[in-house]
C-alpha cells in the first residue's frame, strides 16, 4: 500500500482576522453577504471564523476555497469576489500589479510554516527521508498553489532531491491533500 505525506504550509490565521477586516472595510456597505476567496489551506479555521463573524455582524459569508492562482483567474474574471486571502503574498502581489486589488484595502492576517504531515511507522525524520523507495509524496500544484511552490523549492534544495521528485504525487491544490 503506497503512503501518502503531503507536505503543507499553514498559514496560521488571527482569529480575529475577519473581523479586524471588517472593521477596516468600516462596514459591508449595506451588504447580507460577503463573498470570500480564500486558500483552501485555512479552510478548516475560517469555517470556525465564518460563523462567529455572521454572529457578531449579522453577514453571511459565503466562501469558495480556491488555489490562489485560481482566486487571481477569478478576480481577473471579474468574479463578485469581496475578500481575497492568498496563501502566499506573492499572489497578492500579482492581483496588485494587475490592478485587481487596491493597495490600502490589504491586510496581512497570517505567517506560513512548514509542516510534514508522516504516519508514525514511516520513519520520516528530515526532508531527505522522504526518498525513501515506495513512498508517495503529495503536494499542492506548485504553478498555482504557493504550499506546492514552497515545498519544490526545499525539495530542490535536498541532497536526495531526484529521489524525492520519483516519490511526487501532484494534487490540485491542499484541499485535495487535506481531505
Amino acid at each position: 500500500m503506497n503512503k501518502l505525506v503531503p507536505i503543507l504550509l499553514i498559514p496560521i490565521i488571527l482569529i480575529a482576522g475577519l473581523i479586524a477586516l471588517y472593521e477596516y472595510m468600516g462596514s459591508s456597505g449595506g451588504k447580507e453577504n460577503i463573498f470570500v476567496s480564500a486558500a483552501p489551506v485555512i479552510q478548516p479555521l475560517l469555517s470556525a471564523l465564518s460563523s462567529n463573524f455572521t454572529s457578531q455582524t449579522g453577514i453571511n459569508l459565503t466562501v469558495s476555497y480556491d488555489a490562489s492562482g485560481t482566486t487571481l483567474e477569478k478576480l481577473r474574471l471579474k468574479a463578485p469576489i469581496d475578500i481575497a486571502i492568498f496563501a502566499s503574498e506573492d499572489w497578492e502581489k500579482k492581483a496588485e500589479m494587475e490592478g485587481l486589488v487596491k493597495n490600502d484595502t490589504k491586510t496581512k492576517i497570517g505567517v506560513v510554516l512548514l509542516f510534514l504531515y508522516v504516519k508514525k511507522d514511516l520513519n520520516v525524520s528530515c526532508i531527505d527521508d522522504l526518498g525513501m523507495p515506495g513512498l508517495k509524496v503529495g503536494i499542492a500544484n506548485p504553478s498555482v498553489a504557493p504550499a506546492g511552490y514552497e515545498a519544490m523549492r526545499i525539495i530542490n534544495s535536498s541532497k536526495n532531491k531526484d529521489d524525492i521528485l520519483k516519490n511526487i504525487v501532484v494534487a490540485k491544490d491542499i484541499g485535495q491533500l487535506v481531505t
